[in-house]
């Protein structure tokens, strides 16, 4: 019955966004080799922030990304001819935004 009860807490405060601060990775600029080149820093989730990463291709060759907490962020791939944008969120557990 515990477990239950638990269970049904943890999926009516994620669906609220009321879970725990999860630290993020957060960095404006990663380069291709996924070393950031702007000053790394952690950042934490509040209220319904997920940690996200966002990276960006050009002709199909990973160019830069940047990561970080966002309250704004949705599972996505956009295509146009020449760029590529892919954008993952994630609150699983720390430092999930790992580049």
């Amino acid at each position: 019955m515990g477990h239950c009860l638990l269970l049904l807490l943890l999926v009516l405060s994620s669906q609220l966004g009321f879970l725990p601060a999860l630290p993020c990775l957060q960095c404006p600029r990663v380069n291709a080799s996924g070393v950031c080149e702007t000053g790394e820093s952690v950042c934490e989730t509040q209220g319904s922030q997920r940690c996200f990463l966002r990276k960006v291709y050009e002709d199909d060759t990973l160019s830069y990304g940047y990561q970080g907490c966002s309250s704004v962020c949705f599972p996505l791939m956009l295509f146009n001819p020449a760029v590529t944008l892919e954008e993952r969120c994630c609150n699983d557990s720390p430092f999930c935004n790992k580049f």
